[in-house]
């Protein structure tokens, strides 16, 4: 039986290295030149790169940039209001306002996907 292949990014901490599955992480925030990234063991790392290069590390279908200071992974989304995303650990997240439609198109694409 093959083994199944899964996606996994390194985060440089301080003083070491992890290596993080895609599907675990929740959603990152920026702290300055900084990122907070959050995971599903309801953990968070701290890593000394900027959103810009984790964004660039999370090429991904799964993740999306709701904001200047968050991405998010769209599979652990609880809700969608009209302003706010919560996600499955009740964090809720602010969603710019020129980042609504590429949102809803997303989720309405996958959505479909699904079907």
């Amino acid at each position: 039986m093959p083994l199944k292949r899964v996606k996994k990014t390194v985060l440089v901490l301080r003083k070491w290295s992890i290596l993080v599955e895609f599907d675990s992480i929740l959603y990152c925030k920026a702290i300055g030149n900084y990122t907070r990234i959050n995971v599903t063991e309801e953990k968070a790392h701290i890593v000394s790169q900027t959103l810009g290069k984790i964004e660039e590390m999370l090429k991904s279908k799964q993740f999306i940039k709701i904001h200047r200071s968050h991405i998010i992974n769209i599979q652990h989304i609880r809700e969608i209001d009209n302003k706010v995303i919560v996600m499955d650990d009740g964090t809720k997240l602010e969603i710019a306002r020129r980042k609504k439609t590429p949102l809803k198109k997303l989720i309405l694409k996958l959505a479909y996907m699904e079907n």
